[in-house]
């Protein structure tokens, strides 16, 4: 936790990156779905300032989350039975 609002230092009124998960509910496919965004902005010290889109509150993400954002420029499900399917 750094603190809330939009102290422009933090980057987040233009963040650097956007990183885009849709989750299914419970029951896979059936259930309900819900995307979570982070606004990453900012870097400093070990990672970069971050939000939750929708969220005041403003956190230090790790450096990781950054460079494996990067790496996932694909579109990755993961089926009932736990395989993996990608597309670009």
């Amino acid at each position: 936790w750094v603190g809330s609002g939009n102290d422009p230092a933090w980057g987040l009124d233009r963040p650097r990156l956007t990183i885009e998960v849709d989750l299914a509910g419970k029951g896979g496919a059936e259930g309900e779905k819900k995307t979570l965004r982070i606004l990453l902005g900012a870097p400093s010290g070990a990672g970069s300032f971050a939000r939750a889109s929708g969220e005041n509150a403003v956190f230090l993400a790790p450096r990781t989350l950054e460079e494996t954002a990067r790496r996932w420029l694909l579109d990755a499900r993961v089926d009932a039975g736990g395989a993996i399917a990608r597309s670009a």
